[in-house]
């Protein structure tokens, strides 16, 4: 067999090249065995060898390999070596690595009746983009240069012999984000890694007399209103300062001592060595900061050090309330894989995650934000309110709607009588058109016009009537709105939305669909685990398998064994928000071979494929003639198509 290809590329999100690729392979075979040769295109060449030295109508080297195989055993000689390497043809796992969803009713596959996203290329250079959406946000992606300037024009990529429609771009510099909270659970998020945005500030007080640390707080009502700290009688459990270099969060701890710097006194920092138990402290010369030996020993009764955290970190629910348990723990992060933005966590936790009562996090778990406030101190899960936050994004399509009921926006936290308030600009004829614009002045914008956009962002904006009052959502919780900015000066996109557009009519797309949680066993055994998917034409959730060989060169060891989730053909699942079931079909599934840790007794060998030969010429393509018109597809493996 052969094949020819020929691909245009771009290497750095500029214009494309085009680069030609051959693949070629012999096979000798029977019933039970068999052996071959193949030489096949090397596609990681262009990036795995800086500088780039792909250039326009190259061809591809290649990588030659050699097999042989009986019903046992298969043996690979991938470079003319005697490293021969042994897999087992007797054991093969099988990965799930794209599926389907289907409506649970009608049987129909989503990706009919929905648009999440497609491929496009430029019109002007033929480079690549994609066009997606999430919670209303429609966005352009092109490569490092991001959303290209309006009235760009592109193509949809087609796959068929359909005609592809051309698209036009249209950028918004801003979104203005209706928050809707909707009444949610803690079991939605049980057992599941969960991110959250840390901003705590407090101080530790040595107590001598029990010999621990004490966890204190201003309170501005102390000393008879003047104000203190106001700190805690059991003893505060240090392990929430741990901390390495592999961590999203950053901790700060420090304290004045007036014996630092030769005598004229200074901050020292410290870290907590979790395996010691012991604060050391901290050098901060160099970036990361070293982690000196010194033991710090509190010298009176009453010492401070004071406490900051800020940043993300990963918590997760367990639901275990018992004894010393708090209902949470703190993860361990070993690594964050940027490209799928995932976390990789040690099997042991960091400790119990004290939740502190009145505080309010967001949670988020791929995208979905819960806000979840911790009521009262009981120790129990009814102990917290929980709200899942979904957004209604500004959109042409609901400009007219979108603010019935509010007649300004403005900060719940400022004066009324000297803040600014805003409005949503309407009017499509208007160059603001969409954009929060100032529809009062304050006295801290006196720079600003009425009608001026607003060009910083803002969360939490409080929506109000046209009587003053707070409006209210059904719950009868202030309804409050996100201003996200995109300065266009600064090449900041952060905010921005930008639509496709078929002559003068936007193209809307679909958000992913939010499944409800999933448990599914790992194939390598152990516990099932709670998944979180989402699904937009890609089951976003699972672990990514082809990345995850590709790291080890698609050699199946028992690490990446053990992180093998599928979801069995047939799985029902469900999508509470909007009361539909589904049921989940695997459409893309590969079968991967174990390595053998020994040469096999009689294995075959590679070598008997010595006399095959690839210096063959490419057979040219018999034309099977023209595609077939007015054919209508009545069933799909015996199941007839509605």
């Amino acid at each position: 067999m052969s094949e020819d290809f020929t691909f245009s590329e771009s290497m750095d999100g500029g214009s494309p090249i085009t680069i030609n690729e051959q693949t070629k392979a012999v096979m000798i075979k029977s019933a039970t065995s068999g052996y071959g040769k193949a030489s096949i295109a090397n596609f990681d060449y262009c990036w795995n060898n800086p500088p780039q030295p792909c250039t326009d109508g190259m061809t591809l080297p290649t990588i030659d390999v050699q097999y042989a195989y009986d019903t046992d055993t298969l043996a690979l000689d991938p470079d003319g070596s005697s490293a021969i390497i042994y897999k087992d043809r007797t054991s093969p796992v099988e990965i799930n690595y794209r599926y389907g969803l289907f409506d649970a009713t009608s049987g129909q596959n989503v990706e009919k009746v929905k648009q999440f996203g497609f491929s496009v290329t430029l019109d002007s250079n033929g480079s690549h983009g994609y066009y997606g959406a999430w919670q209303g946000r429609h966005q352009f992606w092109a490569g490092e240069s991001g959303a290209p300037a309006n009235g760009t024009s592109v193509t949809k990529e087609v796959w068929d012999d359909s005609v592809a429609p051309t698209y036009t771009t249209k950028t918004f510099n801003g979104s203005l984000n209706k928050r809707i909270l909707t009444t949610a659970d803690l079991s939605q998020v049980l057992n599941i890694p969960v991110e959250i945005w840390m901003s705590d500030g407090f101080s530790l007080r040595w107590d001598n007399t029990n010999s621990w640390w004490e966890k204190c707080l201003w309170d501005p009502t102390a000393n008879s209103g003047f104000g203190g700290n106001s700190c805690g009688t059991t003893a505060y459990d240090l392990s929430a300062m741990a901390w390495s270099d592999n961590d999203r969060k950053q901790i700060s701890l420090n304290r004045w001592d007036q014996t630092a710097n030769g005598g004229s006194g200074g901050n020292v920092d410290y870290w907590y060595d979790d395996i010691n138990s012991q604060l050391k402290q901290l050098d901060n010369s160099s970036w990361p900061p070293s982690k000196l030996q010194t033991v710090y020993t509190p010298s009176v009764d009453g010492e401070e050090i004071w406490a900051w955290i800020s940043g993300s970190t990963y918590i997760e629910y367990t639901g275990d309330f018992t004894g010393p348990s708090s209902g949470w723990v703190e993860k361990d992060l070993t690594s964050f894989d940027e490209q799928t933005w995932t976390p990789t966590f040690v099997s042991t936790n960091l400790g119990e995650f004290a939740f502190p009562v009145g505080m309010e996090y967001y949670i988020n778990n791929k995208g979905v934000n819960f806000v979840v406030e911790r009521t009262a101190a009981n120790n129990a899960a009814n102990d917290y309110d929980v709200s899942m936050e979904l957004q209604q994004v500004a959109r042409p399509d609901n400009a007219d709607s979108f603010m019935t009921g509010v007649s300004y926006l403005a900060s719940a936290w400022e004066d009324a009588s000297t803040r600014s308030t805003y409005e949503l600009e309407s009017d499509s004829a208007s160059a603001n058109y969409l954009l929060l614009v100032y529809k009062t002045i304050g006295s801290n914008d006196n720079d600003k016009s009425v009608g001026d956009v607003v060009t910083q962002g803002t969360w939490g904006l409080q929506a109000y009537d046209i009587s003053n009052a707070e409006v209210l959502d059904g719950s009868s919780n202030p309804i409050q709105f996100n201003w996200e900015y995109a300065d266009p000066n600064q090449q900041n996109s952060w905010g921005a939305v930008t639509y496709l557009l078929s002559g003068s009519s936007y193209v809307y797309l679909d958000d992913p669909i939010m499944l409800d949680p999933l448990s599914l066993t790992p194939m390598g055994g152990g516990s099932a685990l709670n998944f979180s998917l989402q699904y937009d034409g890609w089951m976003h959730g699972l672990p990514d398998m082809h990345w995850e060989l590709q790291k080890s060169g698609f050699i199946l060891n028992d690490d990446i064994e053990n992180k093998i989730v599928n979801i069995p053909a047939g799985t029902e699942v469900a999508d509470s928000s909007n009361s539909n079931t589904y049921y989940i079909k695997p459409l893309e599934v590969g079968v991967i071979l174990p390595i053998l840790g020994s040469t096999p007794v009689g294995a075959p060998d590679p070598a008997d494929a010595n006399s095959l030969s690839l210096a063959f010429t490419v057979p040219t393509p018999t034309d099977i003639g023209t595609m077939p018109t007015g054919l209508t597809t009545k069933y799909v493996e015996g199941v007839a198509v509605q």
